[in-house]
């Protein structure tokens, strides 16, 4: 028997409904007939509306009252390009390319990556400086100057980046 809802969500008459079910975070989790009595929801997390066939490699995903098929990564360990540490994937969707990597990369790369985030802190501290009309110490000279061939890629042979000076301002 075949029961229908109002434009409230509730059922005009009791009966069974083939409802498809998803996890918290959407994804399809499975079917089953729930019996609805008259004036009531479906439960939580379900829908009467059937998912897309997924493939091994995407999921169902229930997000804006509708259904749809994204990559399925959850599980996959994936690389923070900032700092090279694994991530195990959690949710499903595309691989977000600007933060993680597939491969682990060289660890020049890391570290070219770290000096790039090292130099805004640098330009920070140079802008502290020319607001009190101070000027870098020796050492944050050498500093930054290290930083720079380590961001720009000349220096290669680093393996991490350089200690911060204690002295900043002469």
């Amino acid at each position: 028997m075949s029961i229908e809802f109002n434009a409230n969500g509730y059922a005009e008459k009791s009966g069974l409904v083939q409802a498809y079910m998803y996890e918290q975070n959407g994804c399809f989790s499975g079917k089953s007939d729930i019996f609805v009595s008259v004036g009531t929801s479906l439960p939580p997390m379900c829908t009467t509306v059937p998912p897309p066939e997924n493939t091994d490699q995407t999921v169902a995903v229930w997000k804006n009252n509708s259904w749809e098929l994204l990559p399925d990564n959850r599980g996959k360990t994936v690389y923070a390009i900032s700092t090279g540490a694994p991530v195990v994937l959690s949710m499903p969707g595309a691989i977000d390319v600007s933060q993680y990597s597939e491969v682990p990369l060289p660890a020049s790369q890391y570290l070219k990556n770290q000096a790039k985030q090292e130099l805004q802190w640098v330009a920070q501290q140079a802008s502290l400086g020319q607001m009190m009309q101070d000027e870098f110490s020796a050492d944050m000279k050498t500093y930054v100057t290290a930083i720079r061939a380590i961001a720009s890629g000349s220096d290669t042979l680093s393996t991490a980046l350089p200690a911060r000076p204690e002295t900043v301002f002469s």
